[in-house]
């Protein structure tokens, strides 16, 4: 689950958690890190702009009674804009249109905060 930041005045020290169109927002920005890892052995970097969400559910996930924040699964399908920029010769290629879907889960990372964990990501 990624954050939007800490509350302050009366409710100060509670955590206000992002919507969930924005979770899915940087869902696809973390996932298209991993993609870029697998696409053509690495040599590109990727990211996206322009995504736009067709479609979004949200389920619970796990144990609710375990976690202090939320703790669901989120399954999205939409379009965004890929950009590729070539990491030898340090040039970015055309940008293209592509449809997307991700699934990923709210987590904790290793130091406890909250954070998403991309299941996959396919692009089209």
């Amino acid at each position: 689950m990624k954050i939007a930041g800490i509350a302050g005045g009366k409710n100060r020290g509670n955590i206000v958690e992002l919507t969930e169109e924005k979770k899915i927002k940087s869902a696809v920005g973390a996932g298209l890190v991993f993609w870029a890892n697998s696409f053509k052995e690495g040599k590109y970097l990727a990211f996206g702009t322009d995504v736009d969400i067709k479609t979004q559910s949200s389920s619970p996930h796990g144990n609710p009674l375990k976690k202090l924040w939320a703790n669901n699964v989120y399954r999205a399908k939409g379009t965004l804009i890929l950009h590729l920029r070539d990491k030898a010769k340090d040039i970015c290629l055309e940008a293209k249109p592509k449809d997307f879907e991700i699934e990923f889960y709210d987590c904790l990372d290793s130091l406890g905060m909250p954070d998403v964990d991309v299941k996959h990501l396919t692009l089209k």
